[in-house]
């Protein structure tokens, strides 16, 4: 049986602050990820532990290639916006 490759968020995103820094693969901030993760946008993590979670190298491609038929990148057009809370005052 085939073992799938898994991806930390800062292989993903990168890590400038690393040393050696880490090149991102997806140009998105961490808040966007995990927002774009949660509206569906972006795959499903993995929890590989209570507190570690990681995402199959697989889906990160299928991720990057669905970018290069749509090469603006993320269509954020059909993504809901949160609404900011009013606070009468």
């Amino acid at each position: 049986m085939a073992k799938e490759t898994l991806l930390r968020l800062k292989q993903i995103l990168g890590d400038r602050k690393a040393d050696p820094p880490i090149p991102g693969i997806v140009p998105v901030s961490r808040a966007t990820w995990y927002r774009q993760v949660q509206n569906g946008f972006f795959p499903k993590s993995i929890s590989i532990s209570p507190r570690c979670v990681a995402w199959k190298a697989s889906d990160i491609e299928k991720l990057l290639k669905s970018w290069e038929k749509h090469p603006t990148g993320l269509d954020v057009s059909k993504s809901p916006r949160r609404q900011r809370k009013h606070i009468p005052g």
